[in-house]
């Protein structure tokens, strides 16, 4: 596995946790910041996790929603991320090929 490759599957993993996990639609959506600390936590540099980051949202693998709020006239913007139906279909054929293997 190349190394974009390899930081595509971490970043894909760490989304599809969050999926799994989640007691609640909200806590499935993470921040860009969130994905970046947890693969630098693993070695991986920002540069890196930020190109292939962007390259799975391109490619549909993880869905981008935006949120706009005002606080004293300022209009601003935020960005929450999620693991997208191609990404849970990818990791959940995995765990039927394992089930299938035993």
């Amino acid at each position: 596995m190349n190394r974009n490759d390899e930081i595509r599957d971490k970043i894909l993993q760490f989304l599809y946790g969050k999926h799994s996990d989640a007691q609640d639609i909200n806590l499935i959506k993470v921040s860009d910041v969130e994905v970046e600390r947890a693969l630098i936590e693993q070695g991986y540099n920002r540069n890196e996790i930020i190109n292939n980051f962007d390259y799975l949202i391109q490619a549909g693998w993880i869905k981008k929603e935006s949120k706009s709020f005002s606080i004293g006239g300022s209009k601003s913007t935020y960005y929450q991320y999620y693991i997208s139906d191609i990404g849970i279909n990818h990791f959940e054929v995995l765990i039927m090929k394992e089930k299938s293997l035993f």
